[in-house]
C-alpha cells in the first residue's frame, strides 16, 4: 500500500517534496515491487546530485514496513496518510501537502469546520493575552478549534489559553514527537496531547533544525479556514505564515494596534496589503458562521 512506502522513505530520509518529485519521475514506483523500487530509486537519485539522497536511497533498501510500525508504536505515535478519511481535506488542497502526518491525541479534530489558526510574535508582549481573553469566549461560543505551533510567546499562550477556554485545540510541531523545543511550552504539549491534538510531518526522532519551521506554518494556515495574527514585528517569521495564508487563500486576520508600536507594526502592514483588522469577536466569528 502507499501509505507504507510513504513511511519507508520517510524513515530512510526523503522529504515531503523530494517524494512528490520522485512520484513524477516515476509515476509506477509505488506499485513496483521491492526490487524495482530500489532500482528507480537508484535512478533518480543519479539525476538529484545530493549526496544526502544517497543515504536515504541506501537506506530505504535496508528498512521493513513491520519494523517501522513497531517503532512508531513503541514511541507511542500514530499516523496516517493524504487519503486517510480524517486527514484534513482543506490540507489536502494546499500545493504538496505532507503524505504523512504522525500524531498523537484526538486526530478526528483535524476534520473540524471551523479551525482558526492562531499566531504571532516570540517576543509577544500581554496584549496578545488580553486580545485572547476578550476573543476566546465567543470563539468558544461558536464552536472554533484553535491551531498554532508550540514556539514560545503568542503561539504558546493561544494553546496555553485554548485549553483553559476548552477550545478544540490542535499544535504542530516542527520536529519529530520524540523532540522537543523550546522548553517551556512542554508541559503544554502534554496537555494537547491528552486533551487535542499534536500532529507533525516528520518521523519521531527528526531533529529540530531551522528550516522545518516555515514548512511547518505551512500547516498552520493549511488545516485552517483563517490565521488571526496577535502581534507581529515589521520583520518577522510571522510573515512566513501570512504569506502561506495568502497563498492558500485562506483569511488573513490581524488585531489592531498602535501606529509607535513595533509589536504590532507586522500587523498593520499585513492590514495594508489586504488583512482584516479585528475590533470585536464578530470581526472572525460572522465568517466562520457558514462553515459551523
Amino acid at each position: 500500500m502507499a501509505q507504507f512506502t510513504y513511511l519507508k522513505l520517510l524513515a530512510a530520509g526523503f522529504t515531503t517534496l523530494q517524494i512528490y518529485k520522485l512520484t513524477a519521475f516515476s509515476p509506477h514506483f509505488l506499485e513496483s515491487s521491492r526490487h524495482e523500487q530500489c532500482a528507480i530509486l537508484n535512478h533518480f537519485v543519479q539525476f538529484q546530485s545530493n549526496k544526502a539522497l544517497s543515504t536515504a536511497c541506501n537506506q530505504f533498501s535496508k528498512l521493513y514496513t513491520e519494523k517501522i510500525i513497531d517503532d512508531l508504536s513503541k514511541a507511542k505515535v500514530k499516523f496516517i496518510a493524504v487519503n486517510h478519511v480524517h486527514y484534513s481535506s482543506l490540507l489536502r488542497e494546499i500545493t504538496y501537502p505532507p503524505l504523512i502526518l504522525y500524531y498523537r491525541g484526538n486526530i478526528k479534530l483535524l476534520n473540524q469546520k471551523a479551525i482558526l489558526g492562531v499566531i504571532g510574535s516570540r517576543n509577544a508582549t500581554s496584549y496578545t493575552e488580553q486580545s485572547l481573553h476578550y476573543l476566546y469566549p465567543s470563539f468558544k461560543q461558536h464552536k472554533l478549534c484553535i491551531v498554532s505551533g508550540l514556539a514560545k510567546g503568542a503561539d504558546h499562550s493561544a494553546l496555553k489559553l485554548a485549553l483553559k477556554y476548552h477550545l478544540p485545540t490542535i499544535a504542530i510541531l516542527g520536529f519529530g514527537h520524540c523532540k522537543h523545543y523550546p522548553r517551556e511550552t512542554h508541559k503544554t504539549r502534554s496537555q494537547i496531547e491528552q486533551d487535542g491534538l499534536v500532529i507533525s510531518e516528520y518521523p519521531p526522532y527528526t531533529n529540530i533544525k531551522k528550516y522545518h519551521f516555515p514548512q511547518r506554518n505551512r500547516l498552520i494556515s493549511g488545516i485552517a479556514k483563517g490565521v488571526l495574527i496577535t502581534e507581529s514585528e515589521a520583520h518577522s517569521g510571522t510573515q512566513i505564515t501570512i504569506n502561506c495564508a495568502l497563498d492558500q487563500n485562506r483569511e488573513v486576520y490581524v488585531i489592531s494596534g498602535r501606529i509607535f508600536d513595533r509589536m504590532t507594526k507586522g500587523n498593520m502592514l499585513a492590514a495594508q496589503q489586504g488583512a482584516k483588522i479585528v475590533m470585536k469577536p464578530e470581526d472572525i466569528t460572522e465568517d466562520f458562521k457558514m462553515t459551523i
